[in-house]
């Protein structure tokens, strides 16, 4: 492409890209561009596939995966696992104890 060369955006794509520049932000996560611009994250989402279509953004998909702890992993956090308690328990019992 050429520096002179118009490239058709939309109101709602050319209102993204200028509330990015107002804020500065030339990259970052669909959710931190959607707050620097102070649109929902879907409409991001959906702009910036049509600016890359254009060759006006560049998408870099990327996978994300988490660890989130159940309440049973956060008990165990907290408290032990269960064999942690028992063993702790047995020990302060002097290794024997009624299995009732």
């Amino acid at each position: 492409m050429q520096g002179s060369e118009r490239i058709p955006v939309s109101e709602g794509e050319m209102r993204l890209l200028q509330a990015l520049a107002r804020a500065g932000v030339r990259r970052g996560t669909i959710e931190e561009l959607a707050k620097a611009a102070g649109v929902p994250p879907s409409t991001v989402a959906s702009l910036v596939r049509l600016l890359a279509e254009k060759g006006l953004a560049t998408v870099e998909d990327v996978e994300e995966s988490r660890l989130l702890l159940t309440d049973r992993g956060r008990e165990a956090l907290e408290r032990g696992a269960p064999e942690e308690r028992l063993v702790r328990l047995l020990v302060e019992r002097g290794g024997r104890m009624p299995l009732s």
